[in-house]
């Protein structure tokens, strides 16, 4: 299943899901097909494991969600949907890092925006890195600019 969500394969998935495989199977870092297909940018495959009853709040085990992977990513339909389908915005990975930081280490300044608005909380991590501090850090200068 995770093999079919992260290549956008929506027919094998349905047919894999249809023969019971489990919508809630984790690799060994703790992906669930839901994490591989937001990364990776398959909104129809993403829309359809949500139908079926993936959860996009569970967290890997680092405490990563399907939203803050298509963040990095800056797969934006996704992010959209994502969104929309009322996912927590300021959940938190295992070093205290919202979906923004996600945005901001790949400079990706729309979706940092986007989430923004959406009501995406910018405030640091538990080990006090700001975003500002997360874009000089990365090099990302349109980004810093943003913030300032």
């Amino acid at each position: 299943l995770h093999l079919a969500a992260m290549a956008g394969k929506l027919k094998m998935v349905q047919s894999l899901l249809g023969c019971g495989a489990s919508i809630h199977k984790r690799t060994s870092l703790g992906d669930t097909a839901l994490h591989e297909a937001c990364f990776e940018g398959h909104t129809e495959v993403v829309k359809h494991l949500r139908e079926q009853g993936a959860d996009p709040n569970i967290g890997n085990d680092h405490e990563v969600t399907s939203l803050m992977l298509a963040s990095y990513a800056d797969n934006a339909s996704v992010i959209k949907y994502v969104v929309d389908s009322k996912v927590e915005l300021n959940r938190l990975d295992k070093d205290g890092r919202n979906v923004l930081f996600y945005a901001v280490a790949e400079g990706r300044l729309d979706t940092l925006a986007y989430l923004i608005d959406c009501g995406a909380e910018v405030k640091p991590d538990h080990n006090g890195v700001s975003l500002l501090m997360e874009a000089v850090y990365q090099g990302k200068d349109e980004v810093v600019q943003y913030l300032l």
